[in-house]
């Protein structure tokens, strides 16, 4: 029974008198007994923390029953108030407004429960709810039979239960991507069953020459993109990676405008500080995602030291973590390594195989196959790349040169 002025002024005069805030806590209440539930009017609970941040907010209860209180803790109340009795039929108004025992168990189990139930501010998938995401979520899957060289239609294609396939979420990149293998009717639509029909780059809003990728995987292209040092994309409707074509240059600039003129690529200096040798890929890349031109979706990082790297393995790349984007940050290019890591070791000061002091009688390549990256392809989500600093991490995939399957993380 008070406005907000008058708990100010009722305030004042406590703190004035010494009381700490921190030994302060202001309770709404209604004083009718027992409350209408029309007048209950629990948002003015939300009002009171808004206005007085620095005090504990509560809620002294007069209605009927125990279903208030309980939502009072849903609003963030941190102490409540109930009045108790053991008869309602004893004389006086507070009586019929107060809780049996039985409702005072109640009304606490309520309140115990709700303080778990209120969580957090932050939208989240539950552990517990987890479980549930593949069989409530869809996956794309052939709608009839499609035959290799087909490409994916609304046509040919619908969305079923479970969700342990491709997202419909990515059903517009699909369309007009070209299957790469039969498809029987039902069948889930796997990344490894499809590949990218075309890669078309867009420069500073006009159209330069188009990077194809055509045919069957494997075949050639007219193009790749190995010629760029830096490359980012965003996916289109086609999973076009439409970008801006931009390249890092070295402290002696090459000439760049034939790079300019044949591709449309926009050309980006380092600043002097990096045209060290002492300069890091993740310093250069660092200043070019904060202070030059940062990427919405994708950062593809393809290094010159590695020409022989194709444009259908860059298309597998890109359409690898496409098509997973929700659960991949990065993919990076690996390569079977020349020998196992335990066949490595280094020479002694003498020259001599000291270190080298293991029985190589019953060793087989074959069961110690090792993977090394390979510097061809890296792609990582800008904001995940800055984070961490680096391309490798337990949530990434890979890319192995020379076979066209994709392993998973």
């Amino acid at each position: 029974m008070a406005t907000l002025d008058e708990i100010s002024t009722a305030l004042e005069v406590l703190t004035s008198g010494g009381i700490e805030q921190g030994r302060i806590a202001l309770l709404h209440c209604n004083t009718e007994y027992p409350t209408p539930d029309c007048d209950v009017n629990l948002l003015a609970i939300r009002a009171l923390q808004d206005k007085y941040p620095g005090l504990e907010i509560g809620f002294s209860d007069h209605s009927v029953g125990a279903l208030a209180a309980a939502a009072a803790v849903a609003l963030g109340a941190s102490v409540i108030e109930k009045h108790f009795t053991l008869d309602k039929n004893l004389p006086g108004p507070d009586h019929k407004a107060s809780a049996t025992p039985e409702e005072l168990t109640e009304l606490c189990q309520n309140i115990r429960r709700m303080e778990l139930m209120r969580g957090s501010a932050e939208k989240k998938v539950t552990p517990s709810e987890a479980k549930n995401k593949i069989v409530a979520r869809k996956s794309i899957v052939a709608s009839k039979p499609i035959a290799r060289g087909e490409a994916f239609s609304e046509d040919n294609v619908t969305c079923k239960r479970p969700g342990n396939g491709i997202s419909p979420m990515c059903w517009n990149e699909l369309m007009g991507i070209t299957a790469m293998r039969d498809f029987e009717e039902d069948e889930l639509i796997v990344a490894e069953g499809i590949f990218v029909a075309r890669i078309d780059c867009e420069c500073n809003g006009r159209n330069s020459r188009s990077l194809r990728i055509q045919g069957a995987a494997g075949e050639k292209t007219s193009r790749n993109c190995a010629e760029s040092l830096y490359w980012h994309g965003r996916s289109k409707r086609r999973l076009r990676a439409a970008a801006s074509t931009r390249c890092l240059s070295r402290r002696t600039p090459l000439s760049t405008e034939p790079l300019q003129k044949h591709w449309g690529a926009e050309v980006v200096y380092r600043d002097q500080r990096l045209a060290t040798s002492s300069a890091t890929t993740f310093m250069v890349l660092e200043d070019l995602l904060r202070n030059k031109v940062c990427p919405s979706k994708l950062l593809t990082l393809l290094q010159p030291t590695s020409p022989l790297r194709t444009s259908s393995q860059i298309a597998d790349a890109m359409r690898l973590i496409t098509l997973n984007f929700a659960q991949y940050d990065f993919v990076a290019s690996v390569s079977l390594a020349e020998h196992a890591s335990h066949l490595v070791h280094p020479l002694a000061a003498d020259g001599s195989l000291a270190f080298f002091d293991i029985d190589y009688s019953n060793y087989r390549r074959q069961d110690s196959a090792e993977y090394s990256p390979n510097g061809a392809i890296f792609i990582a989500k800008p904001d995940k790349y800055l984070a961490q600093g680096h391309f490798f991490r337990r949530e990434i995939s890979s890319i192995h040169h020379g076979q066209r399957v994709i392993s998973r993380r």
